[in-house]
Parts: C-alpha cells; sequence; structure tokens
C-alpha cells in the first residue's frame, strides 16, 4: 500500500513540475513582444496582446510533371476524338439501258403501193376513207387513219403500225381488185324492168323525192323507171345499167325518207 501511495505521489510531482513549467513559458510568451519597461519600474503599463497561435503555412504545390507530353492542339482542330480519315471512294458508274425503239411503221406516209391501195380499200368500207383509192398514203390517207386509231383507243400516230393493222383486219375485207382500181362493176340486180309491186312503188316514190322520177308511181318498173334509176347512176358514178343492184339501193336510201303509204 505505501508503495503504491508513494507511486502516485511521484506522479503527481511530475505533472505539476510540469504543469508549472508550462506555465510559465507561456507567461512569458504573453509578454514577448510588449515594450520594454524602463528601469525603476515606471513607464506605461504593458498591454496584453492577444497572439494568434502560429498556423503553418503551406507551400504552393508544385505541379508534377505528367510523364505523358500532351502536344499542342492544332488549330481549327475539332473537339472529341479523332478518328483515321478513309480515303473518298470511287463512285460506280451505272449504265441505263435506253427503252428499246418502237418498231418501224408497217405503212407510213409517203409510202405507195398496192399495201396503200389494200389500206385505203379497208378504210373506205367502214367509211373512214372517201373518194378514189389512189395508192398514195397522203394527207386523206393520214387522217383516216389518225381517226380509225382515236376510235379504237390506239396511239394515234396517223401511221399504221401493228395493232392497227390487226384492227382493221378483223373488221374488213380484202378489197377486190376493181375496188382498188376504182373499177366499178354493177351487183346482181335487186330491182330491174317488168317488175311490178311494193317494191317498185317504194323506188319510185323515192326518186320522186330527189326529182329523178316526176311521173305518177304505178308501182310498175318501165321504161320511165329505167331511165330515172340510169340518170341517178351516173350522177352517183355508180354503174349504169338501168337496174337497181346494192350499191344502187344503198346510196338511194341515204338520200331519201320512208315514203308514206
Amino acid at each position: 500500500m505505501k508503495r503504491a501511495s508513494r507511486a502516485k505521489a511521484a506522479v503527481a510531482a511530475v505533472v505539476v513540475t510540469a504543469t508549472v513549467v508550462s506555465g510559465g513559458a507561456y507567461a512569458a510568451s504573453q509578454f514577448a513582444g510588449s515594450e520594454t519597461v524602463p528601469a525603476g519600474g515606471a513607464g506605461p503599463r504593458p498591454t496584453r496582446t492577444s497572439q494568434t497561435p502560429d498556423v503553418a503555412t503551406p507551400e504552393p504545390a508544385t505541379a508534377t510533371p505528367s510523364s505523358t507530353t500532351e502536344s499542342p492542339e492544332s488549330p481549327g482542330a475539332p473537339d472529341g476524338p479523332t478518328t483515321e480519315s478513309e480515303p473518298p471512294s470511287t463512285p460506280v458508274e451505272t449504265t441505263r439501258t435506253a427503252p428499246p425503239p418502237p418498231p418501224p411503221p408497217l405503212i407510213a406516209a409517203q409510202d405507195s403501193g398496192t399495201k396503200v391501195r389494200e389500206l385505203q380499200g379497208r378504210l373506205k368500207q367502214i367509211l373512214w376513207y372517201y373518194g378514189d383509192i389512189t395508192g398514195q398514203y397522203g394527207e386523206p390517207t393520214v387522217e383516216a387513219v389518225t381517226g380509225f386509231q382515236v376510235k379504237r383507243g390506239l396511239p394515234s400516230t396517223g401511221e399504221v403500225d401493228r395493232r392497227t393493222w390487226q384492227r382493221l383486219l378483223g373488221m374488213t375485207r380484202m378489197p377486190t381488185y376493181n375496188e382498188m382500181h376504182n373499177i366499178l362493176v354493177p351487183g346482181p340486180t335487186i330491182i330491174g324492168p317488168e317488175d311490178d309491186g311494193k317494191d317498185v312503188r317504194d323506188l319510185q316514190a323515192r326518186l320522186a323525192q330527189i326529182a329523178w322520177f316526176d311521173e305518177r308511181v304505178t308501182g310498175y318498173y318501165g321504161e320511165v323507171t329505167t331511165a330515172a334509176v340510169t340518170g341517178f347512176q351516173t350522177k352517183r358514178a355508180i354503174p349504169t345499167t338501168g337496174e337497181v343492184d346494192q350499191r344502187t339501193w344503198d346510196r338511194l336510201l341515204e338520200m331519201t325518207e320512208q315514203p308514206g303509204e
């Protein structure tokens, strides 16, 4: 017990001694930097100056040079990652295939010959061509072909291509030699001399409408009726037989009206 008490007393003495020493040092520091007291104790009372404990001023940090040296940016260099530029690609030339030209017409303007006569003869059958067949593909034939094409929804070129020709063949027959050379041959007689009856009365009445028959309608096909039919045929460039064939009758129907009873 005594030893323990002595040990504690020794520790306490050490602590007191340290306190006194440190207190003296602190007191001395309080008066450091104050005015010197003159001899004899006279003079102003020293003023306690508060001391700010010294704070270690950090030295400016010195930049450690980087191990990697950056190259200065070139003027105008874009921001962001730099990618290697690829060489411009060479444009591939493409060849466009032009559409094939249309096939030449089978019969065209300024053509002439038998084929043109056939064309004109076929167009005449369906009333697209009028006048004599000449064998010359001139303006009248161009107009006839153009009208035919427009009517059927075909390209209106005025020239005969394969489609136009095939359509025309399907609507007409092959003209005869006489037709293609303007040689009129009378057809079979449908009303002629010595006939009588209703058909003759109808014929006489129609001829009277266009001033070719000025006698009383009798219904008998005699010399007066024969003369009237001959004059009508001559005037219309129909073979003059004095007898009524189909061509004569059709032309008369076009120019007259149905007679009354």
